[in-house]
């Protein structure tokens, strides 16, 4: 078990959020946690693309969120520029279509204080279905699946810094490939049952059985070594977003 030193200086929260074209999930987002910041603060950064073209500065702003466009594209460039801009004792990165539950603040300090290193959360879809519910229902396990973005990664900033974090050329399946750093550097984690809601609009894009199957293969040929910038092209080819 690693030794995570005294809690008390573990207290400050930076919750780091990448974005994309996303004007119209990033005001939803910063209202939900205002409202969370109320009772718990925590900073929140908004890392822009620089391919961004909805001009989302003065809406964060509004919203007493910072802005910062990250000088690299990619999710994986724009969260790593914005760790690198944190001093606080813990990390989240939270993607703009992800609502976490209202109390995921005080989780992750009772995670991290129960001397785990990071973790995850298990999430649900904001459409009903049973295929979505089957699909949500395994984010609670520790298994194949684990590591996606949408599972709200928080870590202690110091193991991230140790790891390196977030590799900025990765442009493809960067959370997985992190996952696979942090579990080799043999730190702990833990995923919290305590669903975040996450949009379904993959599924409402394209067919559920497609967006299944195209998830799965990335997934499989990312772990038997194929490189991702060529599953990236794989993807974007065959899902419409």
């Amino acid at each position: 078990m690693v030794n995570i030193g005294d809690v008390s200086s573990m207290k400050r929260v930076a919750v780091i959020i990448p974005t994309k074209n996303e004007a119209l999930k990033i005001e939803a987002l910063l209202r939900h946690l205002n409202n969370i910041r109320a009772k718990d603060d925590f900073r929140i950064l908004v890392m822009d693309s620089p391919a961004s073209e909805d001009n989302i500065q003065s809406k964060v702003l509004a919203l007493k969120a910072e802005y910062h466009q990250s000088k690299q594209e990619g999710r994986a460039a724009q969260m790593h520029a914005g760790a690198q801009l944190c001093e606080e004792e813990i990390l989240c990165f939270l993607h703009a279509d992800v609502l976490p539950n209202t109390h995921f603040i005080q989780e992750i300090r009772s995670c991290l204080e129960a001397e785990y290193d990071f973790g995850y959360f298990s999430y649900r879809f904001d459409k009903d279905s049973l295929m979505l519910r089957m699909n949500a229902w395994f984010t609670k396990f520790d298994g194949f699946y684990t590591g996606g973005g949408d599972q709200i990664l928080f870590i202690l900033n110091e193991r991230y810094k140790e790891s390196g974090g977030f590799n900025p050329d990765q442009s493809f399946m960067e959370d997985y490939i992190f996952h696979k750093t942090l579990k080799k550097a043999g730190f702990n984690y833990k995923i919290i049952d305590k669903p975040s809601r996450v949009s379904a609009r993959k599924y409402v894009s394209n067919p559920y059985w497609k967006v299944n199957m195209l998830n799965l293969y990335v997934l499989l040929a990312f772990k038997m070594g194929r490189d991702p910038r060529v599953l990236r092209e794989i993807y974007q080819r065959n899902l419409s977003d």
